[in-house]
């Protein structure tokens, strides 16, 4: 108890009012003999499924980008549009044949 400083603590936290309105099915807890909301497995992978992919989306829209502005900035420096902006030596010894 003086680990987790829960020596005043009397009570669990409830749950969310987000998560019991979101949650249709109950189970029965077999410590506390209970009703308590449950999330199927079913449900929680397809959670789980649609956050990961968009964020994978957005991972992999941010490293094209960030090619793409490489790619922008190699045109413009191989074309002399802002000589002052590129370094001469590193795409000179870089430059395709």
């Amino acid at each position: 108890m003086w680990e987790w400083d829960l020596q005043n603590v009397e009570e669990d936290e409830e749950p969310r009012p987000e998560f019991e309105t979101s949650v249709k099915t109950f189970r029965m807890n077999p410590v506390t003999m209970e009703k308590e909301p449950y999330l199927p497995t079913w449900s929680r992978a397809w959670r789980f499924f649609a956050t990961s992919s968009a964020v994978m989306f957005m991972v992999s829209l941010n490293i094209h980008n960030r090619f793409k502005i490489l790619q922008f900035k190699k045109k413009i420096c191989t074309l002399n549009f802002l000589p002052w902006a590129c370094n001469s030596e590193f795409y000179a010894t870089h430059e395709r044949s």
